[in-house]
């Protein structure tokens, strides 16, 4: 059963049984995703860092939030989300690549996460495995392959930190460097798996853009603002390409009737 009232961190007022929610971390892509909505059914603003729109696009009712890059906000706004009636969530956000010699437009499918953030030891018991839902990853295994073959991807692990740019996150991140399977750092996987403990029926999924590279070195400015707001457009646009491509997986499951 789902609540209503009104959310304080998504601001959505109401119940939203059987929704679906996709959930990104770029203003960006939040903005292109509203131009792509066939119909907008509401629009909020929550606390600070946190806009929602509630709407269909296939036929499917359909959840678009937009939330910080931060473990606590991803836990904040899938349980709002799952207490109006959200089961299934798919999270597009951005990461950094822990690998050398991979392509930069490398999208990663997240079928685990390592969780070495201060959230999701909240959440779960320590060994617990922190797993994509099986059902999502498998649709979106198959649509990614099928309908959308002109960009790289993989499936593999990421490791999540409270913020990749923190110097002293390297700390927590150096051990997972050049483990069989790890490709990534970020900072809401983890977290949004662990929530699938909390809440059993709730599904997540991770797509992890890897534009930038990580390194112990982080500097606090990039050195050419041409190449980097080039790369931002770059991100930006394999983000909305990847939320065309949430929609189709949340859409195939909702016409199997699963």
């Amino acid at each position: 059963m789902s609540a209503t009232g009104i959310g304080p961190v998504t601001g959505i007022h109401g119940a939203l049984a059987g929704a679906n929610a996709v959930i990104l971390d770029s203003i960006e892509a939040f903005n292109g995703a509203k131009r792509g909505i066939e119909r907008i059914i509401g629009e909020y603003e929550g606390i600070p860092g946190f806009r929602s729109i509630v709407g269909t696009q296939l036929g499917l009712e359909l959840v678009v939030q937009l939330v910080p890059p931060y473990p606590q906000a991803i836990v904040e706004a899938v349980s709002e989300l799952y207490s109006m009636g959200v089961r299934r969530v798919i999270l597009i956000h951005r990461g950094y690549r822990v690998r050398r010699g991979l392509s930069q437009d490398l999208v990663l499918i997240a079928r685990a996460a390592v969780p070495r953030d201060s959230s999701s030891s909240r959440l779960i018991e320590p060994g617990l495995p922190v797993l994509a839902s099986s059902r999502l990853l498998g649709v979106a295994s198959n649509i990614l392959e099928v309908r959308f073959a002109d960009f790289e991807y993989v499936v593999g692990i990421s490791v999540t930190v409270d913020h990749p740019r923190l110097p002293w996150s390297h700390d927590e991140v150096e051990r997972y460097i050049g483990v069989e399977g790890v490709y990534a750092v970020d900072s809401l996987t983890a977290p949004l798996y662990s929530l699938q403990y909390r809440y059993p029926r709730l599904e997540a999924l991770s797509l992890v853009t890897l534009y930038s590279q990580y390194s112990s070195h982080l500097s606090p400015l990039e050195p050419s603002a041409e190449v980097y707001l080039k790369s931002v457009k770059q991100e930006s646009r394999m983000e909305s390409v990847l939320y065309l491509a949430a929609v189709e997986i949340l859409n195939a499951l909702a016409e199997g009737g699963e």
